[in-house]
């Protein structure tokens, strides 16, 4: 870390101080152990987790391959297997647990305030936004609020917009004031028998989720899903599937429903919602 800042090696200054005060124990699901990840299994956090670790395992891996070769990062971490993939999962849950979107800085690890605890939109106290200048972090109390002395002063990390299984994902935690979920992503699939069960999959570039959210105004559950429409058309509905060879030489798979080219499939529902809308999903 301390190079990554243009320090030398083993040099300290304000944010090695910093990671000092971090905590080592995180509550977020790629920290659990497996006998806990396995009480994930049948919700939408399982494949998400499990893309996680693999994922971040690949990343250490490359970050070790392109280092490992480096007098002063061999000495550092690797002869002694000092850095571990434990400590990069740890450096990961850090990050998304305390990073902040902010306005016009885009996202950003503050300290100090990132030690502020979740409140949800309604009981949070106070904000955090950019100076006059936007050029650093400020936290503001919200308007109404009233703070004696030693209140805690908490901010909300979801901005009101975050459902139950991403507050888990990214934070580790449910609000007690939670009515309900708000929103799932559900991982789905083509069934093993479908003939073109690996077109669909190699063109989907996307993860393949059914999405459901709740809508507080209509009280009511909304669904949507770009792979279902995969999903549920066949050949002999006029879907169908051709390799393109490109001017380079490389080539592509392309997707034609009527035999008119689908060019993204987020348009299939609706360049062709008469034939889909007698589906009953």
């Amino acid at each position: 870390m301390s190079t990554a800042a243009g320090l030398g090696v083993g040099a300290k200054d304000a944010w090695s101080e910093y990671v000092k005060f971090l905590p080592t124990d995180i509550l977020l699901p790629t920290t659990w152990s497996e006998d806990e990840r396995k009480l994930l299994t049948g919700t939408s956090l399982e494949v998400a987790v499990m893309a996680k670790l693999s994922a971040l395992n690949s990343e250490f891996a490359a970050f070790r391959n392109a280092t490992e070769m480096l007098p002063w990062a061999q000495n550092a971490w690797w002869d002694d297997d000092v850095l571990t993939l434990k400590d990069w999962v740890l450096a990961d849950a850090w990050y998304r647990s305390r990073v902040l979107q902010l306005p016009k800085l885009g996202k950003s690890m503050v300290p100090v305030l990132d030690f502020a605890n979740h409140r949800s939109v309604k009981t949070a106290n106070a904000f955090y936004s950019v100076d006059e200048n936007d050029e650093g972090a400020i936290l503001v109390q919200r308007e109404g609020a009233v703070l004696q002395k030693d209140d805690e002063v908490t901010i909300d990390y979801s901005n009101g917009t975050k459902g139950a299984g991403e507050m888990v994902f990214s934070y580790g935690f449910i609000e007690d004031d939670r009515e309900n979920a708000e929103c799932m992503a559900l991982d789905i699939q083509c069934q093993y028998d479908d003939p073109l069960r690996r077109a669909k999959e190699a063109v989907f570039k996307s993860g393949p989720i059914l999405e459901l959210k709740y809508e507080a105004v209509t009280q009511s559950v909304n669904w949507s899903s770009d792979f279902i429409w995969l999903i549920v058309v066949n050949e002999e509905d006029g879907l169908s599937f051709q390799v393109l060879q490109e001017k380079s030489g490389a080539r592509s798979l392309h997707v034609y429903w009527n035999e008119s080219e689908i060019s993204s499939i987020s348009k299939l529902q609706i360049s062709h919602g008469q034939l889909l809308a007698g589906y009953d999903i």
